[in-house]
């Protein structure tokens, strides 16, 4: 089992040297990770393509739970729905769940297409937003912004 992971981990590095290299193509101008991740960019969706339902009655459970367990602790918190690679929209349905579990106040949808998923240079993979990108949407939410941005 041992083994296995060092060769995954020995694979990875592998994969990310070689994704920081030059690509083959003649202008030499673009790193094989900008020519991978601009053709993903190629099918950028409308902002009318919605994601599939995600909340089910148990998943509605656990987040009245753990709104339950804020509550006791007086934890202040945010939902952040992140502005992910894809750039689909949150159903209208699952953010006002959220928003009546957690408040209005408390939930912040960044998802769709918007000014930082128009960029692949703003992601580092299809899931995980580069820090500027974080400290953007950070200073958006602790600025008094009121989270209204679901259509």
């Amino acid at each position: 089992m041992i083994y296995l992971f060092v060769i995954l981990g020995i694979l990875s590095c592998s994969l990310s040297q070689l994704l920081l290299k030059k690509s083959a193509r003649t202008d030499h101008s673009s790193t094989l990770y900008e020519v991978l991740n601009s053709k993903v960019f190629e099918n950028a969706q409308s902002p009318y393509v919605f994601s599939p339902e995600v909340l089910d009655d148990e998943k509605i459970t656990y987040l009245n739970e753990i709104k339950k367990i804020f509550e006791k602790h007086h934890t202040s918190y945010k939902i952040i729905i992140s502005p992910l690679y894809d750039q689909m929209k949150l159903k209208r349905a699952t953010y006002m769940t959220l928003c009546d579990i957690f408040g209005k106040q408390n939930v912040y949808d960044f998802s769709g297409v918007n000014k930082w998923n128009r960029d692949y240079h703003n992601y580092s993979e299809t899931s995980h937003y580069r820090p500027k990108v974080a400290a953007e949407i950070l200073e958006i939410i602790y600025s008094g912004y009121d989270g209204s941005v679901h259509q």
